[in-house]
């Protein structure tokens, strides 16, 4: 899945991509962009990480950069049980990526990938109301804030045209 802007591509987990997983999950400067923060255990990872890639109802991939084959980050579209609709979540684990367009880039390709490839009619997701940057690449990439939640989070969605 080669992103449109040539920056990055979304390619399936590989088994080296777990250690930098492991990394970023119990970096808190990271992880609290996301979620809350919580130390993970390396054998808790690991077996997250194996049953992960088989779970059907979730497409996840590493993003990689296109001109040095760095691992910078993960995405993935969860679907939901109607298979209609799904929650994309995006995490940049290097710092040295962040503010540069990968962000947005990969929002694009699984977007394109959760309409064009799993058919979803509708994409969502779940972001800290103070993330502004990530709320900025959201909609940068055409989704719209719909509701917010009483923790500290907004809900965003897309629906396919």
């Amino acid at each position: 899945c080669r992103s449109n802007l040539n920056m990055i591509y979304l390619r399936k987990l590989i088994e080296k991509d777990s250690d930098s997983y492991y990394n970023w999950v119990n970096n808190p400067d990271i992880q609290n962009k996301t979620s809350r923060y919580k130390s993970v255990s390396r054998r808790s990872h690991e077996s997250w990480f194996q049953s992960i890639q088989n779970d059907s109802n979730v497409h996840i991939f590493s993003i990689v950069t296109t001109d040095n084959d760095k691992l910078i980050g993960t995405c993935r579209i969860t679907t939901d049980t109607d298979n209609i609709s799904g929650e994309l979540q995006i995490k940049i684990g290097e710092s040295d990526s962040h503010n540069k367009g990968s962000g947005t880039a990969a929002v694009k390709e699984l977007t394109k990938y959760g309409f064009d490839v799993l058919n979803l009619n509708y994409i969502y997701l779940y972001v800290y109301k103070d993330n502004h940057s990530a709320i900025h690449v959201y909609k940068k990439c055409g989704y719209n804030i719909v509701s917010h939640s009483k923790h500290n989070r907004v809900k965003m969605d897309l629906m396919k045209t």
